[in-house]
């Protein structure tokens, strides 16, 4: 069982970085995730139907100059939520 005490969720708030603000730079279609993550929504997955279960639309960690390749545990289903976030003037 996890320890859900205060002195454990405290202690994980200290340790643990996030970054108080997503922010993009819509001219390259990057933006850098809570966690310091930087990401680059690509665009629609052209080999999609080629492997079957790969994600609909391509987006780049940059950090690992790899795909996600559309599993939760890619972190795919989040990043893609906060690459649709509106947060530049004029973004489509």
């Amino acid at each position: 069982m996890q320890d859900q005490s205060e002195g454990c969720i405290g202690k994980t708030l200290k340790e643990v970085r996030i970054s108080g603000a997503i922010k993009r730079n819509c001219r390259v279609g990057s933006f850098v995730a809570l966690n310091g993550s930087i990401l680059t929504f690509v665009g629609p997955n052209l080999d999609r139907d080629g492997v079957g279960y790969g994600p609909e639309y391509l987006m780049l960690r940059q950090s690992e100059k790899s795909y996600l390749d559309g599993s939760s545990a890619s972190g795919y289903p989040f990043y893609f939520t906060l690459s649709n976030l509106r947060l530049c003037a004029g973004c489509a």
